[in-house]
């Protein structure tokens, strides 16, 4: 592999293209959710959107790869996924050429902003694009970094609510209790999935003074914590079927269920003694967020 094509390779490790499906999967929701409720919308506005929504991702991702701590290479910083200053430097990608990409991509989201204001979207529509904007910059950036504060895990939360509604309502311009009931479990699971993805780092965390919602509250507060998020998940869509919402949105993402019981199992297993399987539970909460929004999606277009 010659020097571009491993810069290459770390670029995309970097911004997680498979995180970015799962941010267009969400976006996907919202859209849905439009469609269903009798809204038409052009397919450019649709793709305007999105493109948006996936740059601010994209330069959060490249923000924090110039704001995280590096971790000491012999004694690097557990996680599932591989830190991301382990993919800056000279023999990965230089942080001089991640600012230059930066500022590329900084510039394409004004342009894309200056098309959304030219399309003439709906003013609620700004309303979680900026959440969204002003989230992922306060969590990447320094010195105000949400994730240093033990808030980062509510902020990523919060934020995987406001994908579908943004999408929502720039393709409807107005809020239904619909996007609300759909919003709010995802919300909550995002939450639960980030404590699982923490749980690997909590001692790294606790001896470099990194400061996140486990070693704020302790493990075992969070795992509590974690456990409720999943359970005011499930709840939340069985409640949403006394309230309008179509029984084959709610009986679809049910089937998702044994997953949510499978994954508060694990934490529980870990909780009283029994050796973690980080990766295995990483990926099983990854997996809960991610079929629960496919599951609502097919739901709402089947």
């Amino acid at each position: 592999m010659n020097e571009q094509e491993s810069h290459f390779v770390a670029f995309l490790r970097l911004i997680q293209p498979g995180m970015l499906a799962l941010t267009a999967l969400t976006y996907g929701l919202g859209a849905s959710v439009a469609h269903y409720l009798g809204h038409r919308f052009p397919a450019t506005l649709f793709m305007q959107g999105l493109l948006i929504l996936l740059n601010i991702q994209v330069v959060g991702r490249l923000v924090l790869a110039l704001n995280e701590p590096a971790s000491d290479p012999s004694s690097p910083r557990p996680s599932i996924f591989p830190p991301v200053s382990s993919l800056v430097g000279e023999e990965r990608i230089s942080r001089e050429r991640i600012q230059v990409i930066a500022m590329g991509f900084l510039a394409l989201g004004a342009l894309q902003a200056i098309s959304l204001l030219i399309s003439g979207i709906p003013a609620a529509a700004w309303i979680p694009l900026l959440l969204i904007t002003f989230g992922a910059y306060f969590y990447s950036a320094e010195p105000l970094s949400l994730r240093t504060t033990g808030l980062g895990e509510l902020t990523l939360g919060l934020l995987a609510g406001a994908i579908p509604m943004y999408a929502f309502l720039l393709l409807s311009g107005e809020l239904h209790r619909f996007i609300i009931m759909t919003s709010s479990p995802l919300a909550a699971l995002a939450f639960a999935a980030q404590v699982v993805l923490a749980l690997p780092c909590f001692a790294y965390d606790q001896k470099n003074n990194r400061q996140n919602l486990l070693t704020r509250l302790g493990w075992e507060t969070a795992m509590w914590f974690h456990d409720l998020a999943i359970l005011l998940a499930m709840t939340s869509i069985v409640i949403a079927t006394w309230n309008g919402l179509p029984d084959r949105v709610v009986l679809s993402t049910l089937l998702a269920a044994p997953l949510a019981l499978l994954q508060m199992y694990q934490m529980r297993r870990i909780q009283g003694g029994a050796p973690p399987r980080y990766k295995l539970f990483g990926y099983t909460a990854i997996s809960l967020y991610t079929l629960t929004a496919y599951l609502m999606l097919l739901g709402f277009i089947l």
